[in-house]
């Protein structure tokens, strides 16, 4: 019986220890479309028994989906059946709609976004009550005291809401006074008339702030350095719908700098040095500092002996701090020798050069400072190691002076060391790439160096090669640590890589998240990737780049279900966040074309037509020019439409239709009656344009210009009767191809890198150019540009830029037909005009901001003098028969002036050269070459800088004027420079 009993509780306990390991996967709360998934990602589920571990994967990879609000995993043990796990999880509810009322102040879509919340949003109450707060705080910054906001939740269905946010703004709190507590008056009245302008205006955190941010300016400008502007101290009636603000200023003191003894450096130099912003607002005596900022301006630079003493003196009466530096210079001393020595593997004056040449500009320039050397000092030690000599070091270094403090002499012994050769690299974990592999995409290899820098470089390429085979998670697991191990003498150096490779990922589904307008198809069509494609970590940098270049999405996040695990299939989840598809941008300015001139647009864009991708936009422009020979309302209208993925192909398309009248010349007299003299030509044109765009890779654009065509025709000024309409009325039609190589660093403000433009057009009357008895349009045009942009120092702050342009016409129709030319008006000179050539919209001109400064709006080259001595009419009525072609150079020198709080204005000078080169016997060239230099200002911007820049002609003329229509006119000169405002690069 004993053995009986023993028999049958042994197989008793092993029956529940089976049962115990044998667990069977159940799901409660998971909708059935994602157990199809499961059923996809984690087979094994469905097919037997699981795991702790298994279970554990599977939890992750619902967690990851974020579809569910919570999970968890309960085990249970039925009777006398195989335990269970049970996952029990809840679904997320999303936001099926929003509601705001209430709302004044802030518009409903600013309100939303200050909550997080968006349709199709998964729901958080907790998040969104805590943003409700950040909400009402905001509308207290803008005077709203005790705004009320509600939000209320509605739920339609278990997985749905439906948020009503109600708003109850009050009254907004108005200033009705402002106080200022100093001992100073002359600040309490620069204070009360810097806060005129809020006097009645709503109480706003905002304005408040700009108000104290102008006087701490004003204490930067007047020098006031210690004095401080105290928060506002409130006081509301009892409605709270009026205030008094009071504010406390102390340490009002004014700061005056005097300067002895300075010889080399100026006293706006010594100022600069001194760094008043970094100063400001000291609560003690700032002297000692400053003048330790002049004796590192001076050592900085050679003068070791520089002294710097200091004597304070205070005016208390007049609120005046008056600071008495007395300065020292000594002599600038210069490095006579400069020695190395040491245990040594090459020549001395190697190491010494080295030093002279990577420590400072000082040193290299042959000036002594103990800083700067020891900083080269230090990078030939990081030198050295790179070199594989990982002990080397400087143990001393001695500096003596000559008696007159002249010269000075250093000597720096260097311990090098031996140097550590590779012997040996080991990878271990790579049980899918070869370690041959590896190596080859490595630059450090046995029997080398051991070079620091190219060891870093070596880790980087294996990772990158595994990331670019499909291995987004591999690891280097030793990286930091026991990478590298040496011999007992440190000559030799092991490499022991680590590696967990992770799975390689294919891309089992793509499910798209975020989506409330846009089509799925949309972002389906700009992925680099596929179902069944390895998933590298290129792809996936060029799929977010493709969706940000759609500029419909204002974030874009890509992810798998299950990263983390080793789970090679996994779902692929791209989730956006779209932005607002509509654009409305007025605009309202001025600029000294033709004297001053006023110009005003409206823009409209809408970006993505139902959810399409397709766009639309319109534009308006006006000019009006006070010059008294135009003095007409130019205009221009602008409708586009924008098609991506023509066909489902890679290629964009757009239409562009624009019609406008724009200023073209001015009419010279033939005699002192004549009723057009001084009349302005305007040129209407009305243009068609449609392009086919194609980026062929990350840098390289193409754009093809499938058909242009334009209808050109002049007539006087507020005379919709034309000049002559058989001479200026012509048909060109166009096609050809774009090509942008763009590499540059910052499209908006590029600091290196380069950009090209190629362009290349073919007109003829097949396409619709002109070709009637009177004008017959066929030319071949090329247009090009290659601009570089090199940073002259590491932060990018000073930059050359150089341009070199160029481009060539030909007319291909080169008969000798001609017509005679019929003026209306009494007078004109019956000339003949040749039938074929291409009209002057088409031919090279250069002056302007754009391409040489320093030359007003009418002084471009070639004009009427140049084209039409003989009197063979306008320039815009002037053919070219025959070719031209033209050169331009631009370089330009940019750099920094003065950066605050986020505001940066540079400068630049330049030098702009070109010419145009007419090949053609009624015109004549003289001086082609024309060229000038200057300088300006860049108002840094994130679109761009805003450039003011005056430019000096370097060859002033006096425009040839001649015989014109029968009559010789005076020479003209031209104005000695122009100032140019433009916005943007070049």
């Amino acid at each position: 019986m004993r053995y009986f009993l023993l028999i049958f509780f042994s197989c008793l306990c092993f029956a529940n220890e089976s049962f115990a390991d044998s667990h069977i996967l159940k799901f409660e709360g998971v909708p059935a479309a994602m157990s199809a998934k499961i059923k996809q990602n984690f087979p094994y589920v469905f097919a037997r028994d699981v795991n702790e571990a298994e279970t554990d994967q599977v939890m992750r990879y619902l967690m990851a989906t974020n579809q569910f609000s919570n999970i968890e995993v309960h085990e249970r043990f039925p009777d006398m059946r195989p335990a269970e796990y049970v996952i029990v999880a809840s679904l997320l509810r999303t936001i099926k709609e929003i509601t705001v009322t209430g709302n004044n102040q802030f518009s409903r879509s600013h309100i939303i976004e200050k909550l997080g919340i968006d349709v199709n949003q998964v729901f958080s109450r907790k998040e969104i009550l805590a943003k409700a707060d950040d909400l009402q705080n905001e509308y207290a910054e803008q005077g709203y005291i005790n705004p009320q906001i509600d939000i209320d939740f509605e739920t339609p269905k278990d997985t749905e809401i439906i948020i009503h946010v109600k708003v109850i703004e009050g009254q907004p709190s108005a200033i009705t006074e402002i106080n200022f507590e100093c001992a100073n008056p002359d600040i309490i009245l620069k204070a009360k008339k810097l806060s005129k302008y809020l006097i009645g205006s709503r109480l706003s955190n905002p304005s408040l702030k700009d108000f104290e941010t102008s006087m701490k300016d004003y204490f930067f400008q007047d020098r006031y350095l210690r004095a401080k502007i105290s928060s506002p101290n409130l006081a509301f009636n009892r409605e709270r719908n009026k205030v008094k603000i009071n504010y406390v200023i102390e340490n009002p003191i004014r700061y005056e700098f005097i300067f002895e003894g300075n010889q080399y450096f100026s006293e706006g130099h010594l100022i600069d040095a001194i760094e008043l912003e970094k100063v400001i607002g000291a609560t003690t005596s700032f002297a000692p500092d400053v003048a330790d900022r002049i004796r590192k301006a001076y050592l900085n630079i050679g003068f070791a002996n520089i002294a710097v003493d200091y004597k304070e003196k205070s005016f208390l009466k007049t609120f005046k701090e008056q600071v008495r530096f007395k300065i020292n210079e000594g002599l600038r001393v210069r490095i006579r020798n400069l020695e190395v020595d040491g245990q040594l593997s090459r020549p001395p004056k190697y190491y010494s050069q080295f030093i002279r040449n990577n420590s400072s500009d000082t040193i290299s320039l042959g000036y002594y400072n103990r800083k700067d050397f020891e900083t080269g000092s230090k990078n030939l030690t990081n030198e050295l190691r790179n070199q594989g000599y990982l002990q080397g070091k400087i143990t001393a270094t001695k500096t003596t002076f000559s008696k007159s403090k002249e010269f000075s002499d250093t000597t720096i012994t260097l311990d090098e060391g031996v140097q550590t050769i590779i012997k040996e690299i080991n990878f271990k974990g790579n049980t899918e790439v070869p370690g041959t592999d590896l190596l080859s995409h490595m630059s450090v290899l046995p029997g080398s160096p051991l070079n620091q820098d190219e060891l870093e470089s070596s880790i980087q390429s294996i990772k990158d090669y595994y990331h670019s085979a499909g291995y987004l998670e591999m690891q280097l697991l030793n990286e930091n640590e026991k990478l590298v191990s040496f011999n007992e003498t440190n000559t030799e150096a092991r490499l022991n890589f680590q590696i967990r490779e992770g799975p390689r990922i294919i891309v089992a589904a793509i499910e798209i998240q975020g989506l409330s307008q846009t089509k799925p198809y949309v972002i389906e069509r700009e992925l680099s990737f596929k179902v069944g494609d390895y998933l590298t970590q290129e792809k996936l940098k060029e799929t977010t780049y493709h969706l940000q270049k759609l500029q419909l999405f204002s974030a874009v996040d890509i992810h798998t279900d299950a990263d983390g695990t080793n789970t090679p299939r996994r779902t692929v989840i791209i989730n956006v966040s779209e932005e607002d598809a509509g654009l409305l941008n007025p605009g309202l300015g001025l600029n000294n074309e033709h004297q001053l001139t006023y110009r005003g647009f409206m823009a409209f864009g809408y970006k993505n037509l139902e959810g399409t991708g397709r766009g639309i936009s319109a534009r308006g422009d006006l000019w009006y020019s006070t010059d008294p020979t135009i003095q007409y309302l130019e205009n221009r209208e602008t409708l586009g439409y924008y098609e991506p993925h023509i066909l489902n192909t890679l290629n964009n398309g757009r239409v562009n239709l624009t019609r406008e009248d724009r200023f073209q010349a001015a009419v010279l007299g033939t005699s002192a009656d004549d009723p057009n003299a001084g009349k302005a030509i305007i040129q209407n044109k009305t243009q068609a344009d449609f392009l086919i765009e194609r980026e062929l890779s990350r840098h390289i654009k193409l754009t093809l210009y499938a058909w242009e065509f334009s209808k050109i025709q002049d007539h006087f000024r507020f005379d919709p009767v034309a000049i002559d309409p058989i001479t200026l009325y012509v048909d060109v039609a166009k096609i050809g191809p774009t090509f942008e190589f763009d590499y540059r660093d910052d499209i908006f403000n590029p600091t290196r890198g380069s950009y090209i433009k190629t362009q290349f057009f073919y007109s003829d009357p097949i396409l619709g150019s002109s070709s009637d008895a009177h004008n017959y349009v066929r030319f071949f045009k090329t247009d090009n540009s290659f601009t570089n942009y090199q940073r002259m120092n590491k932060a990018g702050t000073y930059v050359w830029v150089n341009q070199l342009r160029g481009g060539y016409i030909s007319n291909l129709n080169q008969t000798s037909e001609t017509y005679t030319n019929l003026y209306p008006q009494p007078g004109y000179p019956n000339l003949p005009i040749a039938v074929s050539g291409f009209p002057s919209t088409e031919a090279f001109a250069l002056g302007g901001p754009t391409t040489i400064r320093g030359f007003g709006p009418n002084e471009q080259f070639p004009n009427v003098y140049d084209l039409a001595p003989r009197g063979n009419g306008d320039i815009t009525s002037f053919k070219y028969t025959t070719e031209t072609y033209y050169y331009l150079l631009k370089s330009e020198l940019r750099f920094p002036m003065f950066k605050a709080n986020g505001f940066s204005i540079g400068g630049a000078i330049f030098y702009d050269a070109g010419g145009v080169i007419v090949n053609q016997s009624t015109s004549i060239s003289p001086d082609s070459y024309r060229h000038s230099a200057g300088f300006g200002i860049r108002i840094n911007t994130p679109v761009g800088p805003v450039n003011a820049d005056i430019g000096f002609k370097l060859n002033p003329r006096t425009r040839y004027a001649g015989t014109y229509r029968g009559v010789t006119n005076a020479p003209i000169p031209e104005s000695p420079f122009a100032v140019d405002l433009t916005v943007g690069n070049f």
